[in-house]
């Protein structure tokens, strides 16, 4: 993505900021990925120039733990999974208030969460240890009430990585999309079979 390698190139090149800061880029191909990308391009801070945004700090994880992370449509949140544990987490940009969304190990793994076009829902991948079946699931932000996309269940494969791979909502929050066993698929929210796109 052109954009996202500017902003990578922007911060590089400033020398207030370390070779070694790590730098988020949002992936293409969102109906608000311009509001997104300019939420994360360095603001200019008076005397100072421009800052990049610190998003989670050392203090936030343990070392050499990795995190899959996600900006909200209007940029003011993130929400991210850490992989000790692949709990879900919600934390607000401006004011740094963190809030455990889900836990995850023992019970669950959690795993690629994905906004929906207005922010107001989150779709990510769960596998139930215990039961050994994956499938995709949505979280409405404001009741806190996890719903299971129906015609997404599937067996899980043991212990290793996860077999469903969420890659991205409709522009009308209705269908998402998502890899299995090699097939990209649509499945309404509604319910139903999922639809191949491509094998």
């Amino acid at each position: 993505d052109l954009d996202g390698l500017e902003v990578c190139r922007t911060l590089r090149n400033d020398p207030r900021i370390s070779k070694s800061t790590p730098i988020l880029v949002t992936s293409p191909g969102h109906p608000s990925r311009q509001k997104r990308l300019a939420a994360l391009r360095p603001t200019s801070v008076a005397n100072r120039g421009p800052v990049a945004r610190r998003l989670l700090s050392k203090e936030d994880i343990d070392p050499g733990d990795f995190v899959t992370i996600t900006p909200s449509p209007d940029g003011r949140r993130v929400a991210y999974v850490d992989l000790a544990e692949t709990r879900l987490f919600l934390r607000d940009l401006a004011t740094g208030a963190e809030e455990l969304l889900l836990p995850g190990l023992p019970a669950a793994v959690n795993w690629s969460p994905i906004w929906s076009p207005d922010g107001t829902r989150l779709a990510f991948v769960q596998r139930a240890v215990e039961a050994k079946v994956e499938a995709i699931k949505v979280l409405d932000l404001t009741s806190r009430k996890v719903t299971t996309v129906p015609g997404t269940e599937v067996p899980a494969a043991g212990t290793g990585p996860l077999g469903i791979a969420l890659l991205d909502w409709s522009r009308n929050g209705r269908v998402l999309l998502y890899n299995h066993a090699g097939r990209l698929s649509v499945q309404p929210l509604s319910g139903g079979h999922p639809h191949a796109v491509a094998d």
